[in-house]
């Protein structure tokens, strides 16, 4: 694997825990529950944000290697210094990996508050479940159309995530995002993709059977929709992989370092500037 494979990889990885814990951002309890569960679910998703956004991405991948980059390029060739510029990676993803915990917590108490409810009417929330399922369909198939391969278009490389929400509920009583897809461009500019006319009816009619339901319905189906954002956060075999890839990324480019294997060290932080990556976000109201 070529360092530049390397690198595209690690940023691949980063940006798929990014897209989950993102998953939190407007992620809201049903206002029915508790206070307590209220204020217990905000400070974890808080911790969660800082442990990857600020600890493990800025001030860990991100300050690590500029650290390592700008001592390396001023021709120190000390190996203690080099590997405690990268000491704090590891240790911030273990503390990252225990907010996930905390969230898991969380989710299996709302998975009985659910259990414990009345149950509302099945049939209509199966059809809310099964039109969500549908519109996340159209969205992987937008993404599918996007060839991987554009990862390695150009000498300077933009992965760019695209966050698609679709809010289901009134004015009055919103739901959080409940689908996101991921549309990976790889070009030197961010595109924006716009929703096809596909999805945009079929939001319509998910918002058509939200009106149609009754309060107690919608009480459970605001719950169950929580949970389906939830487990995009929480589930471990879809952050494992990411995770495990940044862990044996870096503790290759330690290797290196420990070894000092200065050229590969070199390489590694001067191309990680070539590798950039870029955000947008767009949310659809019914």
């Amino acid at each position: 694997m070529t360092t530049q494979d390397k690198i595209i990889q690690l940023w691949q990885a980063a940006n798929e825990i990014g897209i989950a814990v993102n998953a939190l951002k407007e992620l809201q309890l049903p206002g029915y529950l508790p206070t307590s569960d209220q204020s217990e679910f905000t400070k974890a998703k808080k911790d969660t944000f800082l442990k990857w956004f600020v600890l493990a991405l800025d001030e860990g991948i991100l300050a690590a290697i500029n650290a390592i980059k700008k001592t390396y390029n001023l021709g120190v060739r000390d190996v203690q210094t080099l590997l405690s510029d990268s000491d704090s990676l590891l240790t911030n993803i273990g503390e990252f990996t225990n907010c996930l915990n905390q969230l898991k917590s969380i989710e299996s108490a709302l998975e009985e508050y659910l259990r414990q409810m009345l149950q509302g009417d099945q049939q209509v929330i199966a059809e809310l479940t099964s039109k969500l399922n549908q519109i996340q369909d159209k969205i992987n198939e937008l993404s599918d159309n996007i060839d991987d391969g554009s990862y390695k278009i150009g000498s300077d490389i933009v992965i760019t995530y695209i966050n698609v929400g679709i809010n289901v509920a009134s004015e009055e009583n919103p739901v959080v995002p409940v689908v996101e897809g991921v549309v990976k461009v790889g070009e030197t500019v961010a595109q924006e993709v716009k929703m096809t006319k596909e999805i945009l009816a079929l939001n319509d009619e998910l918002f058509d059977i939200w009106q149609s339901m009754s309060e107690q319905s919608q009480k459970v189906a605001t719950l169950q929709l929580a949970l389906r954002q939830f487990a995009r956060v929480t589930s471990f075999q879809d952050l494992t992989s990411p995770l495990t890839t940044i862990t044996n990324i870096w503790s290759d480019f330690r290797d290196d370092i420990d070894n000092q294997n200065w050229s590969k060290v070199g390489d590694f932080v001067n191309r990680f500037d070539k590798v950039t990556t870029a955000r947008s976000a767009e949310t659809l109201s019914a």
